[in-house]
């Protein structure tokens, strides 16, 4: 099995496209509209980004709880400058180890989303 997208709710679907392209490099991949949802897919690297966007906020749809989304990077000081020169949030200032020598960083999307930047 392998991972096919990750699906994340909008509120403001401009600001979140202009966010994933301008910032993780994503590329427009497709549009799906149904009757209740408007579906945008960004291609990355090597993962997919579903983002779904809920014109009428009166709209009933089930939604579960997601922590966070993790991308993995080669060197996180260069990928935590980039960010910060783009002007993203980050949750705390210095990455953080964890076991197996590796090291992570969260920083916020536009509608508060946190992503976790892990490498090693």
């Amino acid at each position: 099995m392998k991972l096919a997208h990750i699906g994340l709710a909008v509120l403001d679907l401009k600001r979140s496209l202009d966010f994933y392209s301008r910032v993780f490099s994503c590329k427009p991949a497709g549009t799906t509209e149904m009757e209740h949802v408007k579906i945008y897919y960004l291609e990355g690297e090597n993962f997919t980004l579903e983002l779904l966007h809920y014109p009428d906020e009166n709209t009933p749809r089930k939604t579960g709880l997601h922590d966070h989304i993790a991308l993995q990077v080669d060197d996180i000081e260069q990928e935590i400058n980039r960010l910060k020169a783009l002007g993203v949030e980050f949750l705390f200032d210095e990455p953080r180890s964890i076991p197996g020598g590796r090291f992570i960083i969260f920083c916020l999307g536009p509608d508060g989303e946190r992503i976790e930047l892990i490498q090693g």
